[in-house]
């Protein structure tokens, strides 16, 4: 079986890369700042290989669904996890009115899949298995694990580069104006690195979501849908850090929106699956 898989190779980019930037910032504080950076991009590594996507999941509240109260999705997830060769995820709903999903897990077998109440009652069967599959795809190429990760070492090199700025408003008669301005940078450039890890990887999703049920006209219309109404969550508000993870851009709304413009557009991904649609006619 070959481990390797693209979702892999971007995961292991991603963390060096964001680890890199954070080691940076701990050497502005000396050798021993760059020494505690190291270890501390080394725990946040391993922390959020085995733990990050259990915390997440806790942290946003989601119940878990059983079969007594949600046998028609779970038989959906179960159908779906086999049609693409993975193990079938948990499966957990928030209760939040606005229709998104998204999916966490270091690997296929530690996988979670999270709806939002407002997703199981805005989309038809079909529309709904479209967008599991969607989701089933980010596990099954290891999406979950490169977006985890910087979903972490972004909240982290945020909270580091917080305490640097506050060194350098202290400091500010004596070179603390740079350091502020390395406190903006630093965050800045995680960003651009996670959204460029999170953008790409959603037209594939699509791509393989729409295989997976038997067409594109499923997916296209949950895309129709979604655009038509506020997807906006409380818990990526919360956490934007996380925003890459969900299937629509869940801070549509927000004043981050723009600054954290994690999806290519609801139009552009409904215009590559209708191309999909055009080809195959």
């Amino acid at each position: 079986m070959n481990y390797i898989t693209p979702g892999t190779f971007r995961a292991t980019l991603l963390l060096a890369a964001m680890a890199g930037l954070f080691i940076a910032i701990g050497s502005l504080f000396g050798v021993l700042g760059m020494a505690s950076a190291l270890a501390l991009a080394i725990v946040i590594g391993f922390w959020s290989f085995w733990h990050s996507g259990p915390a997440i999941v806790a942290a946003s509240g989601a119940r878990e669904l059983t079969l007594t109260t949600d046998r028609r999705v779970l038989d959906t997830v179960s159908r779906l996890s086999a049609a693409a060769g993975v193990p079938m995820p948990h499966v957990f709903e928030i209760d939040d009115p606005h229709p998104n999903a998204f999916a966490v897990g270091a690997n296929p077998k530690q996988a979670s899949l999270i709806l939002t109440k407002g997703l199981r009652k805005a989309l038809s069967k079909d529309q709904l298995a479209a967008i599991i599959g969607h989701e089933l795809a980010h596990i099954r190429s290891r999406d979950t694990l490169a977006a985890t990760i910087g979903a972490v070492f972004l909240e982290a090199i945020i909270g580091l580069a917080m305490i640097l700025a506050l060194v350098g408003i202290i400091a500010h008669k004596h070179g603390g104006c740079f350091l502020i301005i390395l406190s903006i940078f630093f965050p800045v450039i995680a960003l651009v690195l996670h959204l460029a890890a999170s953008r790409s990887r959603e037209y594939e999703a699509d791509r393989y979501g729409a295989e997976l049920t038997g067409g594109p006209q499923a997916m296209i219309a949950a895309l129709k849908s979604l655009s038509k109404r506020p997807t906006s969550t409380q818990v990526a508000i919360a956490a934007p850090a996380t925003a890459a993870l969900w299937f629509v851009d869940p801070l549509v709304g927000a004043w981050l929106s723009h600054l954290l413009s994690t999806h290519p557009p609801i139009e552009r991904r409904i215009a590559r699956l209708e191309r999909v649609t055009a080809r195959k006619s």
